[in-house]
This record gives structure tokens, sequence and C-alpha cells, in this order.
């Protein structure tokens, strides 16, 4: 089974990696008081205002700390999906990277996101991973009666 989960949970790990990079990156610029809006503002002589003052106050700092955060929620998640070790964390993790806005990347995370579902969603798959139920398959339909003898 490790074949069928290999892809989605690499692909995974890549965006996933790729958001947490961007998130930190984020972050050492926010604190370094270099975000979207600092040079434009510095140079107007004034202060940031609406949005783009909250992003780059607490509410900007908290939003990073979260999406880092996220990030690494997948990556573990995903982690766990490669070494069919915990079905739910692996479900978590698909679903956080389906979320828009959860990372830097959330472009890049959907459809391995969704891949991630399908695959794990399989009964094969999910019996592999422990404590989960042994795979049955779908009991098939009883045949037609037969037809009366003498029609």
């Amino acid at each position: 089974m490790k074949d069928k989960v290999n892809g989605p949970a690499i692909a995974l790990m890549i965006t996933s990696g790729i958001g947490a990079i961007g998130s930190v990156i984020w972050l050492l610029l926010h604190l370094l008081g270099l975000g979207l809006m600092a040079a434009g503002t510095a140079a107007e002589g004034g202060s940031a205002g609406g949005m783009a003052g909250m992003m780059q106050g607490t509410l900007g700092l908290i939003m990073q700390l979260v999406g880092i955060a996220l990030t690494a929620a997948i990556l573990f998640g995903a982690w766990k999906m490669k070494t069919l070790a915990d079905w739910n964390l692996a479900i978590v993790a698909a679903i956080l990277a389906i979320i828009p806005c959860t990372s830097p990347c959330c472009c890049l995370t959907i459809g391995p996101g969704i891949w991630a579902l399908v695959v794990l969603f399989n009964g094969e798959v999910r019996a592999a991973f422990p404590n989960q139920p042994a795979y049955q398959p779908p009991p098939q339909a009883p045949p037609p009666p037969a037809a009366p003898p003498g029609n």
C-alpha cells in the first residue's frame, strides 16, 4: 500500500515545506519591519492604514505564526500518511491542505490535498493503517430469482 500513498504524501510534504519556508520568510520580514507596505508608508512619511496597517501589526504576526503551525501540521500528517502510521492525522493534513489561505502556497496544496483524500478513502489503503477496520469489499447483490417453470 505504500506505493499508493507515496505520491500524494510526498506532494503534500513538498508543497507544505515550500509553504513553511514562505511563512518563515514572511515572519522574518515582518519582524524586521520590511513587510509589504512598510516601504511605501515610509516613503509617504505616514503610517499604514486600513488592512495594510493591520497586517503589519500584531494581527500580521499572529497570522504568520498560525501559517507556520498549519504548514507544520500538514507536513506532519503527510509524514504519517507516507509511513502508514496514522490515518486520522493523514486525513486532517489533507483537509488542511485543501482549505484556502492556510499557507502561502495554498494554490499548490489544493491538488495534492484532494489526491490524498481520494487515496486515503480507498478501502484497501485505509485497512493498511493500524487501528483501521479490515477492508470488506461491498456485498454482491443476490442473483435475481429464477423464472417459475412453465413460462
